[in-house]
């Protein structure tokens, strides 16, 4: 079903098309916007005559979709034109959302029915091309039509949510409404959620996300564990562990220097044996302690590369 949109309110028509009004009462008796279709006959310019009534089987279709609310006939639209300035205006006192018309004719591709439907807010027409078999009664088109016509009406005013985590398997809730697991492929109305991914045991996911009509949103994420807090503090750990052993290193190469120079200093009758042992031990306590403040800092760096 390809579908076209152009700026250009109308392109011109070699066909005259016939205008029947679909309107709806809310309980109040006001009309809603969102609701009220302008529905054109689908002109028959075939040799299949079974195919002229299409626009009143769809007429009737349509009334039962819930999409569609409960119509009415209003013939004060000019029946035997195109859609023009007054059909524009008339749209516009009933505060149409859409205008559609269309034509079933006969290509190098077969059969068919080109669909036209004016978007009154945006000023933008969707084109909607419809293949047909000349075995089908007017009454199936119609049905195909209408169904064309529902999804092409459930893209445009709803919105396409595309959800997957990595692991799959994830609930995922729509302002704490569950509405299935990722992977997740569904249509929602637009509005603002809180987006809310829940697996056991990784840690759940809170997002604010915002939808606007006919748009498709794609998300992907990968869920965390309690695993990385944990890694976390042992890279902390691991870094003051690192700084521990620096500063007691620095404190024994300061006992060192000091022993060394008593016992450069040192005068018989001194014991220089026992002068130079503490130094000798300063010394070697001063080795191991940078050398642990370097595993340390290694180790630490490990965690943090991996």
């Amino acid at each position: 079903m390809p579908m076209r949109h152009h700026h250009a309110l109308f392109r011109p028509y070699r066909r005259s098309m016939i205008l029947l009004v679909m309107a709806s009462l809310s309980v109040s008796g006001q009309m809603r916007p969102e609701a009220i279709l302008l529905l054109g006959c689908i002109r028959n310019e075939t040799t299949h005559r079974e195919y002229d009534g299409i626009h009143t089987a769809l007429n009737r279709l349509l009334a039962d979709l819930s999409q569609f609310p409960r119509t009415i006939l209003d013939t004060a639209v000019r029946v035997d034109s195109f859609p023009d300035e007054a059909s524009l205006f008339r749209a516009r006192d009933m505060n149409a959302a859409y205008m559609m018309w269309g034509v079933v004719d006969s290509s190098e591709s077969g059969p068919g029915i080109t669909i036209d439907i004016l978007n009154m807010g945006q000023g933008t027409v969707s084109h909607i091309r419809i293949s047909i078999n000349w075995n089908e009664s007017g009454d199936a088109v119609a049905e195909t039509v209408r169904s064309k016509l529902q999804l092409w009406l459930q893209r445009t005013t709803m919105v396409q949510l595309i959800v997957t985590t990595r692991p799959p398997a994830a609930a995922v809730l729509l302002d704490d409404a569950s509405i299935g697991e990722t992977p997740f492929e569904g249509m929602l109305h637009p509005g603002t959620y809180r987006l809310e991914l829940k697996k056991k045991p990784f840690l759940p996911m809170h997002i604010p996300v915002s939808f606007i009509s006919g748009n498709t949103y794609q998300y992907d994420f990968a869920l965390s564990t309690d695993e990385k807090k944990t890694d976390k503090r042992s890279v902390v750990g691991w870094l003051s562990l690192s700084v521990a052993c620096l500063g007691a290193g620095g404190g024994a190469h300061w006992q060192y220097d000091r022993a060394r120079e008593r016992y450069r200093e040192a005068i018989p009758p001194a014991d220089f044996d026992r002068l130079y042992n503490r130094a000798i031990v300063w010394e070697i306590g001063r080795d191991i302690l940078f050398a642990a403040a370097g595993a340390a800092l290694g180790v630490m760096m490990v965690r943090v590369v991996f």
